[in-house]
């Protein structure tokens, strides 16, 4: 079993960046990054809020796979189908619903050009 460190160069790896790039991507400023570079090479243990920031800026990383090492490094692509299936069932609903309105008010909108 992989440790998160090595973990976390396997993300950076997919993301084709180096520990200085891959820092700055999650959102830590340059004054930051030896000590990032040192979590990412497994100097020292990445902290809750470096593990927040993969999780928010890199989520097409499976979470449970970042955080055991179980499964997956890349989230299944059939829980995105789902998603946008969902999605767009969604998006539809909405565009049957303005254009049942948009269909109500037509009448009402030429009546205003009406003067009497």
């Amino acid at each position: 079993m992989s440790t998160i460190g090595e973990r976390i160069k396997l993300i950076m790896e997919y993301y084709k960046m180096n520990s200085r790039s891959f820092a700055e991507h999650i959102g830590f400023e340059r004054n930051q990054n030896s000590r990032v570079v040192k979590k990412i090479n497994g100097q020292e243990n990445p902290s809750y809020d470096m593990l927040m920031l993969i999780i928010e800026k890199c989520d097409e990383i499976d979470v449970e796979w970042l955080m055991t090492g179980k499964g997956k490094m890349l989230k299944s692509s059939e829980g995105d189908v789902d998603f946008y299936k969902n999605h767009v069932a969604s998006l539809l609903k909405i565009i049957e619903n303005l254009t049942d309105k948009e269909e109500k008010v037509a009448p009402f909108e030429t009546m205003q050009h009406v003067r009497c």
